[in-house]
């Protein structure tokens, strides 16, 4: 009788301070985490980085970028030219998402807002520019300068033609360029420069 006396305490004193700890407001001990403190952390591989056109570097990119920041700077003096200064919120549209025209995009809309236009997040009610890239004709492309490509603002689209239209031929990288858009444009001749 005594030893199940004995063990039958035992038990519930164990049930008894089980249940205290379980619901104790003392903060309870940290999990482990990760096991190597001491290490560099080792995380799986990620998906392979899309093609840009270059392998990839920061003074690369940036170089990219600032043969391309001339011919924003330009399209934007020109739409300013054409909208004379009577419009403020702009709409702005990339027809692709590759490396060619998120750069233009991210240099267009510097550009617009440091000339004063505030930028929309919907097409209604503001004036809706697409930007634009195509190939010029051959005999701009065969320049001993290098390539040359026409880089357009495209001023209210509606059924895929523009009301208006500025632009002109750059000679920018054309890394990771692609034909896009639903803009249709004739490209002037390069003769008129």
């Amino acid at each position: 009788m005594r030893s199940f006396l004995s063990l039958s305490m035992l038990l519930s004193l164990s049930f008894i301070l089980t249940g205290c700890y379980a619901i104790s407001p003392s903060p309870k001990p940290m999990p482990r985490g990760y096991s190597s403190y001491d290490q560099a952390f080792k995380s799986a591989k990620g998906a392979p980085a899309r093609d840009i056109g270059y392998e990839y570097s920061n003074n690369k990119n940036n170089d990219n970028i600032d043969d391309m920041r001339f011919a924003a700077l330009e399209l934007v003096e020109m739409l300013d030219e054409k909208l004379e200064r009577s419009v403020n919120s702009i709409y702005l549209r990339s027809p692709a998402n590759t490396a060619f025209y998120n750069s233009f995009d991210y240099l267009l809309r510097n550009e617009l807002m440091q000339s004063g236009y505030h930028l929309e997040n919907s097409a209604k009610g503001v004036v809706n520019v697409d930007f634009v890239a195509k190939h010029a004709s051959a005999k701009c492309m065969n320049n001993n300068e290098g390539e040359y490509i026409y880089l357009a603002l495209a001023i209210d689209v509606t059924n895929n033609v523009a009301s208006s239209v500025v632009g002109g031929f750059y000679q920018v990288p054309l890394n990771d360029y692609i034909p896009a858009g639903h803009v249709k444009l004739d490209v002037p001749s390069c003769s008129s420069e």
